[in-house]
């Protein structure tokens, strides 16, 4: 005795046998047909996009290769900056001449960094007494600064009774003070500051009202702006270019390793020791001397 379920789903099967037969010759049909209609030109494929006929844009391959080395070294950069008046005796200088160590500034009385440098100067400058020279050349960032003229051409004024030192320390080391006043309420400013250093006050107003060093000012930037000055401070140490900020530490580094190199050979020193003696090197250090034996028969290169 079979299963319910396996007895109807053969019945079902006995009752249409016609219908299974018509299923096979269907499927047949439709697969004949689709086979047909994909060999055709005009069928399935024509529907297809069509071939591009541009090319996309090639791009250029990267370089697999390394970079050859140069065989040369590489030339110095064409200096930018026109050459400068040489220092003179028209020049405001601080220190004697024959110093080891001139720095020339161009400077702006109202320009903060200007005041970082001075600060910077009279660290470095107690440290080296007669050894360095500043030289000051005026500046004034014109109309950035308002009152740069101004200061520089009071500290013009002070220079006619040989007091420009004071006047440009004191512009400096009060600068927060004025920096911020208008015009007017500078120059009063300058007025009680010209007292401080033994200067008439009413004097050195009636000076300054003149505008004739006002007018030197001016000249003053726009000779810098000729020249090619980018700014202030611009500074230069022996002649070349100061790069770096300048921080007392940078200052001192700089003013050491400037030191260092004019104490160097050029060239090694002409000796003539002799032979068969007994050769020794004396070393004196701040920590004590120290003798080296030297052996010529056995280091004949180094002997000379």
């Amino acid at each position: 005795m079979q299963p319910p379920g396996r007895r109807r789903f053969q019945s079902q099967t006995q009752q249409f046998p016609y219908a299974i037969a018509f299923s096979k010759s269907l499927v047949l049909l439709l697969l004949s047909t689709f086979l047909t209609t994909c060999s055709k030109s005009d069928g399935f494929l024509a529907t297809l996009p069509p071939t591009p006929t541009q090319k996309a844009v090639e791009l250029g391959p990267t370089s697999t290769t390394l970079p050859t080395l140069p065989t040369e070294s590489a030339p110095a950069p064409t200096p930018t900056l026109r050459p400068l008046p040489p220092i003179s005796e028209s020049d405001h200088s601080f220190g004697v001449p024959e110093a080891e160590i001139t720095l020339l500034v161009y400077s702006d009385f109202q320009c903060p960094y200007c005041a970082a440098f001075y600060q910077s100067w009279s660290q470095i400058e107690e440290r080296h007494p007669g050894m360095l020279r500043l030289v000051f050349r005026h500046f004034p960032l014109l109309p950035l600064h308002d009152k740069a003229d101004i200061a520089g051409a009071a500290a013009e004024v002070a220079s006619k009774s040989a007091k420009f030192w004071e006047m440009h320390d004191a512009l400096f080391e009060d600068q927060t003070e004025w920096a911020e006043l208008d015009r007017e309420a500078f120059i009063e400013w300058i007025k009680q500051t010209a007292a401080t250093i033994d200067l008439d006050p009413e004097l050195f107003i009636e000076d300054l009202a003149s505008g004739d060093e006002l007018e030197a000012m001016n000249q003053a930037y726009q000779d810098g702006v000729r020249a090619g000055i980018p700014g202030t401070p611009f500074i230069f140490l022996n002649g070349e270019w100061y790069r770096l900020n300048p921080t007392a530490i940078n200052l001192e580094a700089s003013i050491q390793l400037e030191l260092l190199r004019q104490h160097q050979y050029t060239a090694p020193p002409q000796l003539d020791l002799g032979h068969g003696n007994l050769l020794f090197a004396h070393l004196e250090l701040d920590q004590g001397e120290i003798v080296i034996q030297l052996f010529p028969d056995l280091t004949p290169v180094s002997y000379t």
